[in-house]
């Protein structure tokens, strides 16, 4: 369903409608959007739409569940989320915060509702990162690529990854190798399509107008 023809014909059935995409997806949806919107700013930003008008949220029904929750207002949603944070049940969840009764549970919003209500915290990434700033013992719920730059940074600090299972097979195809042998080379050029990338620059350029930044 997180394709642009997909969109397209969502948007057919609701042509008045604010299409927002989240800043995660591939390049082809954002450029069929009205507006990027970042896992930080996605409620801020769904908040500040008119409240007549509709709504498409893409690709994550997740996040577009959370957001339905904090602003009170309905979505219309694709049938697709992330696997990596869909995968984590809420008795898992709750069987983690049982093992550390201490620990702060912070949970990306792409996880399920029923685990973003159970949570101690909903955040970002970069959300997490400041939090993990300032306290020093959190679960942490998300990709566990996250976990382990934690750990690395803030040795000093209590952390665990909320299920060793939170791992992206996308995310992990690259590595500091491969980062390496692309910088020396000057190979594996991403090129975009120049009117898809105009499309996307629109999308983005909008955020910032609804948000006022």
């Amino acid at each position: 369903m997180q394709n642009p023809v997909s969109l397209r014909r969502l948007r057919e059935l609701h042509p008045d409608a604010e299409v927002v995409c989240y800043v995660n997806s591939p390049a082809t949806l954002k450029a069929e959007s009205t507006v990027t919107c970042t896992s930080a700013n996605c409620v801020d930003l769904v908040n500040r739409i008119p409240a007549d008008k509709e709504i498409i949220f893409v690709p994550d029904r997740n996040i577009g569940k959370w957001v339905e929750h904090k602003t009170g207002r309905k979505l219309i949603m694709f049938d697709s989320y992330c696997y990596v944070h869909h995968r984590i049940p809420l008795e898992e969840a709750k069987a983690v915060k049982e093992k550390y009764p201490d620990y702060s549970l912070l949970v990306h919003p792409e996880c399920g509702l029923d685990v973003c209500l159970f949570a101690d915290k909903v955040c970002s990434t970069s959300q997490m990162i400041d939090f993990v700033q300032q306290y020093d013992r959190a679960i942490i719920g998300t990709e566990t690529g996250l976990y382990e730059q934690l750990r690395h940074r803030f040795p000093e600090k209590s952390l665990v990854p909320l299920s060793s299972s939170m791992q992206c097979e996308d995310m992990k195809l690259n590595n500091l190798e491969l980062a390496l042998h692309t910088l020396e080379n000057e190979s594996n050029e991403v090129v975009l399509d120049e009117e898809i990338a105009e499309a996307m620059g629109r999308s983005l350029a909008r955020m910032s107008e609804i948000l006022g930044s």
